[in-house]
């Protein structure tokens, strides 16, 4: 289960298809600081990446967040879910004297040595919103041994050179927490010898960001021990500088106008969720990148408000780049009568709501307009109905596909 990232990365078999957002299951939201709601989000869906790259142990290991500025207050897992079970609802919130502020919604407490590291990373450093201890077996191999971590390569020096934590057992002892901060002192990645590392940024992307490069350089770093060390070829303390600056000034893209490097990354992974169904729960930014599925944004809208005729024509050229297994799928296999009215309206409307643009109301006319097409087949002779379920047919099949590729959802038809 232990290996890095997506190459050749193992993307789990068998994963909780239980949402990420589950606020709409009876969550009182209400008791939630400014900005929780999607702090929540964010950190259940990096439980969830981080369980997708297999970097997750068990039960072990957290990812904290702190909530706001003004409070010292954090986020952590609940004791007892793997990291796939992770929900925003579920997540625990803590103050630094490790006093409960709320459950979340398990019965599960919350890990004494998780409290301990991640209560002294918070206390420590007010700057720090997301702090990620992990156990990957390289990383946890590099930092059990005298050769440490080295700027070996590019993705070395992209999380910046480590501090070191000597190893005191398994972190239950609330004295620790001097010594993990008198350690971190100014730095973001943080080597425990014999036991892990902790990566930490200023928001929930550097760390996933932080996280990623520093597990890659150690994958690297194993591979290139195996010439000897005498072949080892270092980079200079110039180059990790240049580099460090390069990643602070953002210009890894040539658009300046481009979004920071860790969010842009971050949320690739995020459509990766939500093309999984799993419902991440917060707008972001590149949620659809392609340009085919921007104009099927129009289509959609047109589906909803008429113009059915140049909709058809429209949706037929789209028919290639929207999915062609998809809708031949639809087109052969699934019966025109699921989805007559209220089900296609269903679907149009939980995309309209995700778009946040008056979902209900949206959703009513979607729904008029699919009955008023239903109608207009029952109403007419066998011969002209079959005529006109040809036309539309294709036009609402080819909709429900539009609606599922912006929705970037799977859905068990």
């Amino acid at each position: 289960m232990q290996s890095c990232q997506s190459f050749p990365s193992p993307f789990v078999t068998h994963y909780s298809k239980r949402p990420i957002n589950d606020f709409h299951l009876g969550v009182d939201t209400s008791k939630y600081e400014e900005g929780e709601k999607v702090l929540r989000c964010k950190l259940a869906s990096l439980y969830r990446i981080v369980a997708l790259m297999g970097w997750n142990d068990s039960i072990f290991n957290h990812i904290s967040a702190r909530v706001s500025a003004e409070k010292d207050h954090f986020l952590i897992n609940p004791f007892g879910l793997l990291f796939d079970e992770i929900t925003a609802s579920s997540l625990v919130k803590v103050d630094e004297d490790g006093k409960v502020i709320d459950p979340g919604s398990t019965h599960f407490s919350i890990n004494m040595a998780g409290y301990v590291i991640h209560s002294a990373i918070h206390m420590g450093r007010k700057d720090i919103i997301c702090a990620v201890h992990l156990h990957t077996s390289k990383a946890t191999g590099l930092a059990s041994t005298n050769v440490g971590y080295l700027p070996l390569s590019q993705d070395a020096l992209i999380p910046g050179l480590p501090a070191y934590h000597e190893y005191q057992g398994i972190a239950v002892d609330e004295d620790e927490r001097k010594s993990i901060v008198k350690d971190i002192s100014n730095k973001n990645l943080l080597l425990l010898k014999n036991h892990g590392f902790v990566t930490a940024g200023k928001t929930v992307e550097e760390a996933f960001s932080r996280t990623y490069f520093f597990l890659s350089a150690c994958e690297i770093q194993f591979s290139a021990m195996n010439a000897g060390r005498e072949s080892l070829n270092l980079l200079p303390t110039s180059i990790l500088d240049k580099v460090q600056q390069i990643v602070k000034d953002n210009t890894t893209s040539k658009d300046p106008s481009a979004e920071n490097v860790e969010v842009t990354s971050f949320e690739a992974y995020i459509r990766r969720l939500d093309e999984m169904g799993l419902n991440p729960g917060y707008e972001y930014r590149n949620k659809n990148p392609f340009k085919y599925i921007q104009n099927g944004e129009t289509c959609l809208n047109r589906f909803i408000f008429g113009n059915l005729r140049c909709l058809r024509s429209e949706l037929l050229k789209m028919m290639p780049p929207v999915s062609k297994i998809g809708c031949i799928h639809l087109l052969k296999r699934i019966e025109f009568a699921q989805y007559s009215g209220g089900r296609l309206a269903l679907l149009t409307g939980n995309y309209l709501y995700e778009k946040r643009d008056s979902g209900v109301s949206l959703m009513k006319q979607a729904g008029g307009r699919i009955n008023t097409v239903i109608n207009g087949l029952e109403d007419k002779s066998e011969r002209d109905a079959e005529q006109k379920l040809s036309d539309y047919d294709i036009i609402v099949r080819l909709a429900v596909e539009l609606i599922k590729e912006l929705a970037y959802t799977r859905m068990d038809y």
